[in-house]
């Protein structure tokens, strides 16, 4: 028995449930309010958690930038196609992940 479990911590049948809810409760949100405020702490919670999660090809180490100002977020949607312009136009803010992908660069060079 594992030390998790001797101390009543999660199982593997706890933890298959509390994902099933994750999957089963997840959505893609389609409605932003421009106007809410989202407090620093909360932001910096999401951005600890992304640190967390994998990234498309494994390109890591990657960075992010916070982008707050209207200016900087219609900047950001002027380069977005499709309906993430106006998504990015209407969040109260907006992150940018970048990551270096060594394939793209030696092809543009």
């Amino acid at each position: 028995m594992k030390a998790s479990q001797q101390l009543g911590g999660p199982t593997a049948r706890h933890l298959a449930e509390a994902f099933e809810l994750v999957a089963r409760s997840r959505f893609t949100n389609r409605h932003y309010d421009r106007a809410r405020n989202v407090p620093s702490p909360v932001i910096r919670r999401i951005l600890e958690l992304g640190q967390l999660a994998p990234t498309s090809f494994n390109l890591q180490p990657f960075q992010y930038v916070l982008i707050r100002s209207p200016e900087a977020k219609d900047l950001l949607a002027s380069s977005m196609i499709g309906n993430n312009a106006r998504v990015v136009a209407d969040t109260s803010f907006s992150i940018a992940f970048l990551a270096e992908n060594g394939e793209c660069l030696k092809e543009s060079l």
